[in-house]
């Protein structure tokens, strides 16, 4: 997490001791400009969850709920490129 403010990670390691809720801090590291996939590297460590769950924590969190159609239809070209390459 060295692209993350050491800071805001403190604080969100706070709020997560605290209070266990997910969407307040991914609020608040949005609202601070840490990136989505930032606050799935945050959200990993201060849950001490894989990244898989932290991925789809963050994903589909209403907090980032403008970005979810957008990734969906990334990941699914990146995986029809993908199974193109493999059958060439």
């Amino acid at each position: 997490m060295d692209e993350v403010n050491p800071t805001i990670v403190a604080q969100a390691e706070e709020f997560w001791r605290a209070a266990h809720e997910p969407e307040k801090i991914l609020r608040f590291l949005r609202n601070r400009g840490v990136s989505k996939i930032d606050s799935m590297k945050v959200m990993r460590s201060i849950c001490r969850i894989s990244l898989g769950d932290a991925k789809k924590m963050v994903a589909y969190s209403p907090v980032w709920q403008d970005t979810l159609e957008a990734t969906l239809a990334l990941q699914d070209d990146v995986l029809a490129a993908l199974d193109l390459k493999d059958r060439s």
